[in-house]
C-alpha cells in the first residue's frame, strides 16, 4: 500500500478496519460507542489538511475524551485522535480519515490506513521497556506491493536516559526518559518512552515502516 491510499478511508472503513485490527469476538469497551466516535469525527480536521485544530488544556478538559496526538515527520503531518476501542491492554485510536493506530499500553503494535502499515508486531511491553534491562527482539510484519507478507526481526538495546520533564498542551509532567536502539537487516532506528511515574507512557517516538519512518505520540487526555 502506497503513500495515495494514505488519507482515502471513510469512516465506515474505519470501523472495518478496527474489527479487523482488534479480532471477532473481541471485548470492544464501552467507551467506544458510536455517540464518541460521532463526536471525535466531527470535531477534528482530517490529517490530509497537514494541520489540527487550535488544542488547549480548556478544550480538552471541557470535552473530557481521551486523545492522542500522533505526528508523521516524514510525511509533515500531524493529526488528534480519538479512542475508538479497546480490547484489553490494546488501544485503537482513530483519525478523522480513518487511519488508526493500536498502541498495547502505549507501545504501538499495528497501523492502518497509512499507506507502508505495520501490519502486526511481536514487540517489547511496556512493563519491560520501562526496566531497561538490555537486549530485546522485535519482529514486525509487513505486507510488499504483490501482496506478499514480510517479516522484520529487530535486535534492541534498551537504556534508561534519566528524568526529564516534558510539556504537552500547557501541562508539565515528570517523567523518565527511556531509549531502545535497534537494528535489523538494511535498517536501524530509535524509539524513545517517556514514562510517567506510575508506568504509564506520555510520550513517545516509535519507529513504524521504512516508508513512514518514526512517529511522535502524545497523549492529551486524560
Amino acid at each position: 500500500m502506497g503513500k495515495g491510499a494514505a488519507m482515502n478511508w471513510t469512516a465506515a472503513a474505519a470501523t472495518a478496519g478496527l474489527l479487523a485490527l482488534v479480532g471477532c469476538g473481541s471485548d470492544i469497551d464501552a467507551t467506544a460507542d458510536s455517540r464518541i466516535v460521532r463526536d471525535y469525527l466531527s470535531k477534528v480536521m482530517q490529517s490530509r489538511t497537514n494541520s489540527v485544530p487550535q488544542i488547549t488544556r480548556a478544550r480538552l478538559e471541557a470535552d473530557a475524551l481521551p486523545r492522542i496526538k500522533v505526528a508523521i515527520d516524514s510525511r509533515k503531518m500531524t493529526a488528534i485522535l480519538g479512542k475508538l476501542a479497546v480490547n484489553g491492554p490494546v488501544v485503537t485510536w482513530v483519525a478523522a480519515d480513518g487511519a488508526t493506530i493500536a498502541l498495547r499500553d502505549g507501545v504501538a503494535i499495528a497501523t492502518r490506513g497509512l499507506g507502508d502499515d505495520l501490519m502486526s508486531s511481536y514487540a517489547p511491553t511496556a512493563n519491560v521497556l520501562a526496566q531497561a534491562a538490555g537486549t530485546l527482539t522485535r519482529s514486525h510484519y509487513y505486507i510488499d506491493g504483490r501482496d506478499k507478507g514480510l517479516a522484520l526481526t529487530l535486535r534492541c538495546e534498551v537504556r534508561a536516559m534519566g528524568d526529564e520533564t516534558i510539556e504537552i498542551v500547557e501541562r508539565s509532567y515528570r517523567t523518565r526518559h527511556i531509549s531502545e536502539s535497534c537494528t535489523g537487516t538494511d535498517v536501524a532506528f530509535e524509539n524513545h518512552y517517556w514514562f510517567e511515574k506510575g508506568g504509564s507512557i506520555r510520550r513517545s517516538t516509535q519507529w513504524i515502516s521504512p516508508e513512514i519512518k518514526s512517529v511522535q505520540i502524545d497523549v492529551l487526555y486524560p
